[in-house]
């Protein structure tokens, strides 16, 4: 990578940390993959970059160019130079405000010293006036660079970069043609600059140890650090594109490939433990079965079969159970809890646990199972953040005393302080909303508990190998005798005043309905319809039938609403995607997503499964504004088909792994350096890590051969803790 001082006046600057080298004296700062971002830069504001660039050195190489700006400079405009990302030095003549909001702001200036004249073009809800009025003086030369386009003979740049590289060239006379001579753009945020960016990965890679090579002779990557500096220094667009990078697949395929490593590894030790052998309770399972008002499906029979026999086996379980939305996951649990918690002849029985992704899935989930329990003499408690002071100590007393026989919860569960007395059994919730370390602390407060997973989130199987490769997986195929598909529909947006009049004859029917809008408020980058502002719109025609739920809502708000509109004094909910897991009101049975053009498959078909929940007839109606061809796939397939295995598989072929596992909408991205794009490539790496993992594991299960030592490396710079904590305690 070119050489590019890092210096003082920069808004960032390194820290010097003192070492046993003596180049420590001379300045010179030592990093590894894992230096924390706080010991490269020195800023006050540091949680700012933290936020931006993630807290390590690795952090910041997996934060990548989305461009580059080839730096011809221009003294005039010509027609050659149209398609090019120029840079030229301009002074703002005039500025030209939209009429209207979210119209074109239009600064024109002229090229210096040319005189040709040039149009800078500003969307206004990206940027304010006050901004460009100030950055843009008229009058006052200014470096641009940008891509030069042209239209109806007039030149023009939309959202032009400014900086010092672009000032430095401005003052040359000559056309730099040099492909070498190049500008990186990062993805940035306010306060912190592309170049300041490129500036801090920059020393990083002038500084940072290489470390061991854990592939075998004859890999064709380059080093891992070399395959940084390429991605951060690239001299052509096609160095960012992952189908044609070696670079760029070496960073994924070892992420990957640690990923494999801490699976399988994990696995292993579980499955080498000794675990508790529960029998199925056919008196605690029978008096459950009998309170329920409908026969299992044969799917439920199979999954619970399989789930008593790991159960009795001797080893811990490490099972999945995967459905769609309303095939009766919870009550195969339910029964498989029974198991766990039965008292013996001594009046003893062990404890079980569920973790839940949301306060709404906890909470509906102790609705669900607390009166099932509770009516045979078992406690069950709550445990989630809200829950503080004399209440939470008291759980947290008979949790350790033994009193409580089933804890059901969200992260609270898992915290340091929360102990068991002999916990048997775990279930996780939407399991694709936690990491296997997250399962793996909780799994850790019992003495090789079994774990059972859960997900409505179909896994396609190119993928349960190689995503969920420490779990086996049983498919409940069928949904409960009587149920309807959910008739689905798509219009333009424009149609809501129909819709409104038709949802005014379904709610005096006594039907209720969900009205989902993708934002909280009213976004200046995006035209989507905030869900205050529809749910401001639906109150004129509704009055006080209308509720508001989203993530903002303390707790209790949420409680509020949600209590109504199970009540039926609110019969319309609008609300965030904060309902698309947990809520289960049977009455509901419209839902109205609007822009779902913005939704991807997963979503979208988890949101319809929040209707179709009794054996009425249920309706999903999704409305776009825009519809691209990827988007009008998407809708087709929802419109199409209710089999959420079918939907998982088109949501991989169409989006890829990241978006069909939920992960972009829950917040989590599993793989740092997988960047949404190129699925394919992401199943091909993903299966070859998965393969290369099972060899590595077989010809050297602890990881003590000089290659093992090196893949240890890889475990620790991808912070696979536990897993090196399980080498180490052999």
């Amino acid at each position: 990578m070119a050489n590019k001082a890092f210096t003082p006046n920069s808004v960032s600057t390194l820290r010097h940390r003192s070492t046993h080298s003596p180049a420590a004296n001379t300045g010179t700062v030592h990093i590894t993959l894992n230096t924390p971002l706080s010991e490269i830069v020195i800023s006050k504001n540091i949680s700012l970059y933290e936020k931006l660039l993630g807290h390590t050195a690795l952090d910041a190489l997996a934060h990548f160019p989305t461009n580059i700006v080839k730096k011809i400079y221009c003294s005039s405009l010509t027609s050659e130079n149209v398609g090019h990302y120029i840079t030229t030095m301009v002074e703002p003549i005039a500025h030209f405000a939209p009429a209207r909001k979210g119209g074109m702001y239009k600064i024109q200036c002229k090229v210096l010293p040319s005189g040709d004249l040039l149009d800078l073009i500003f969307f206004y809800k990206k940027v304010s006036t006050r901004f460009l009025t100030f950055a843009f003086a008229v009058g006052k030369p200014k470096p641009i660079a940008g891509k030069l386009e042209q239209n109806a003979g007039y030149y023009s740049i939309t959202h032009p970069m400014t900086g010092n590289q672009a000032l430095q060239k401005s003052q040359s006379n000559s056309k730099i043609t040099n492909a070498h001579n190049i500008e990186v753009i990062y993805p940035q945020i306010a306060g912190i600059t592309s170049s300041r960016i490129h500036n801090i990965i920059t020393t990083i890679l002038q500084n940072i140890k290489e470390p061991s090579e854990w592939h075998e002779d004859g890999h064709p990557y380059p080093s891992f650090i070399k395959a940084a500096e390429e991605i951060h220094s690239p001299t052509s667009l096609d160095v960012l594109q992952a189908q044609n990078s070696l670079a760029y697949q070496r960073l994924l395929h070892d992420e990957l490939l640690a990923q494999q490593l801490a699976i399988l590894l994990t696995r292993n030790q579980t499955k080498s433990l000794k675990g508790l052998v529960i029998h199925p309770c056919s008196a605690l399972q029978t008096a459950i079965k009998f309170l329920l008002p409908f026969e299992l499906t044969e799917g439920q029979k199979e999954a619970l079969h399989r789930i008593e026999k790991d159960m009795a086996s001797g080893k811990p379980m490490l099972r999945l159970i995967q459905g769609d939305v309303g095939c009766g996951k919870t009550i195969v649990a339910a029964l498989a809890i029974a198991n766990a918690i039965a008292k013996d002849q001594k009046g003893e029985g062990y404890q079980a646990a569920i973790l839940a992704p949301t306060d709404i899935l906890a909470t509906q989930h102790m609705a669900t199972l607390a009166p099932i329990f509770e009516t045979h003499g078992y406690q069950v408690a709550l445990l989630t953040g809200k829950i503080t002071g004399k209440k939470r100590k008291k759980i947290l007393e008979d949790l350790a005393e033994g009193a409580i026989h089933l804890l059901i919860g969200t992260h609270a569960v898992i915290q340091e302080h929360v102990h068991f007395k002999n916990l048997a059994l775990v279930i996780v919730d939407e399991q694709h909303r936690f990491g296997v370390e997250q399962r793996t602390r909780l799994t850790n407060k019992g003495h090789a508990p079994h774990l059972l997973s859960m997900t409505a989130t179909p896994i396609p199987r190119t993928l349960q190998m190689t995503l969920c490769g420490d779990l086996d997986v049983t498919s409940i195929l069928e949904k409960p005798v009587g149920r309807k598909d959910i008739l689905t529909s798509i219009h333009n947006v424009n149609k809501v005043q129909e819709i409104v009049a038709k949802l005014k004859k379904s709610l005096n029917s006594n039907h209720k309905a969900y009205w989902i809008c993708p934002l909280i408020e009213e976004s200046e980058s995006l035209d989507y319809t905030a869900v205050k502002d529809r749910f401001a719109y639906l109150k004129k025609h509704f009055g006080g039938h209308v509720g508001l739920l989203h993530g903002k809502m303390t707790p209790k708000e949420k409680d509020v609403i949600m209590d109504a509109f199970k009540n039926g004094i609110v019969n319309i909910l609008v609300a965030t995607t904060v309902v698309e897991v947990g809520v289960d009101v049977k009455t509901a049975n419209i839902i109205i997503i609007e822009h779902g053009e913005c939704f991807g498959l997963a979503q979208l078909h988890q949101l319809r499964g929040r209707v179709g929940r009794s054996n009425t007839q249920a309706r999903c109606l999704i409305l776009y504004e825009k519809l691209p061809p990827v988007a009008k796939e998407r809708l087709k397939a929802m419109r199409d088909s209710n089999d959420g295995f079918y939907l998982a598989e088109m949501d991989l072929k169409i989006r890829g792994s990241g978006t069909m596992l939920g992960i972009q909408q829950s917040g989590h991205q599993p793989f740092q350096f997988y960047k949404g794009e190129q699925p394919k490539l992401l199943q091909n790496l993903l299966t070859k890590a998965h393969n290369e993992a099972k060899t590595i594991i077989a010809d050297d299960p602890t990881l003590i051969s000089l290659r093992g030592q090196a893949l240890q490396e890889l475990l620790h710079i991808f912070r696979k803790e536990n897993t090196l904590n399980i080498l180490r305690s052999g």
